[in-house]
């Protein structure tokens, strides 16, 4: 099946594919904050499978929702037709009948984590982390 293979920094991210797939995507994006130094690059791997048995496609993910990069940050793709490829990390139905959360409650609560650390460096910074 075709797949992507893919690697951040010389590390296996995954090798997503779905035999039902419908878009692969591999994503990298850059959003610039308030401050020269706020910038956010981050990549992320999914895609949507065709419609199933039930009539209903879903969202697939490979690896974090947002593996953020660095300056000097190397993403590689190589296409591959693969007979093995990595289960997707998560995958969820949302369309306009069913909204099924597109984030595990782990990935959640690492997402606030990170979000509440940045709060507290940026109103308290000299406190212990």
């Amino acid at each position: 099946m075709l797949a992507f293979e893919v690697s951040v920094d010389g590390i296996a991210m995954a090798c997503a594919g779905v035999e039902d797939w419908a878009v692969i995507s591999l994503i990298v994006s850059a959003n610039r904050g308030q401050g020269a130094e706020s910038n956010d690059v981050s990549v992320s791997l999914g895609g949507l499978t065709l419609p199933g048995e039930d009539g209903w496609s879903r969202a697939v993910r490979w690896g974090e929702p947002e593996l953020h990069l660095t300056i000097g940050s190397q993403v590689n793709l190589r296409i591959v037709d693969a007979d093995i490829v990595d289960a997707p990390r998560h995958t969820y139905r949302s369309d306009r009948e069913v909204q099924e959360p597109s984030f595990t409650d782990d990935e959640i609560r690492a997402m606030r984590r990170r979000a509440y650390l940045e709060l507290k460096k940026e109103f308290e910074p000299d406190s212990i982390s």
